[in-house]
């Protein structure tokens, strides 16, 4: 089946109610590089208290050991996920 080329979905113009659900949405997309570069940034400077260049995969590991009991205790999980 092809798909033809005079058929459109005419779509509305997003509002900022649609931003922030996009940014809500994607949030872990958009802060966690974000999130890892800092703390590797921090753990492997001069001035810190303990070098650790492997700091930012612990802080993933321990951010998702908390965070999925959570989230199945809440529900928010899909159906066959995780």
């Amino acid at each position: 089946m092809q798909p033809t080329e005079g058929m459109s979905i005419p779509r509305r113009a997003l509002d900022v109610e649609d931003y922030i659900d996009i940014i809500r949405r994607h949030k872990g997309w958009i802060f966690g590089p974000f999130l890892f570069t800092l703390t590797f940034a921090y753990f492997i400077g001069a001035q810190t208290p303990l070098h650790l260049p492997g700091a930012p995969f612990y802080r993933l590991h321990t951010t998702k050991a908390v965070g999925l009991p959570r989230a199945r205790e809440h529900g928010e999980l899909y159906d066959g996920v995780a």
